[in-house]
């Protein structure tokens, strides 16, 4: 599965897609689409979701290394069940 760092980040930051959607005014079924990568958003559009989530617009739909995302996020969850 491809992942964009915007996608990442959502998560990381706790927000669901639908949360994003009304930070940024635009509807949840195009957000998903700018964050997947599959449509260009205009450049307004896509600055808004970057500051959003705090990244530049050009690392919004970035793709990034899926296999270590994976790996980071079973190291956090045996971190948090250690700590349980």
């Amino acid at each position: 599965m491809r992942m964009t760092k915007g996608q990442v980040k959502k998560k990381l930051m706790g927000l669901t897609n639908k949360e994003l959607a009304r930070m940024v005014d635009i509807s949840e079924s195009y957000l998903v689409n700018i964050l997947s990568g599959k449509i260009k958003p205009s450049q307004e559009t896509l600055q808004k979701v970057a500051d959003a989530l705090q990244l530049s617009p050009e690392e919004v739909q970035k793709p990034i290394n899926t296999k270590l995302i994976n790996e980071i996020t079973n190291k956090l969850e045996e971190n948090q069940e250690e700590e349980r």
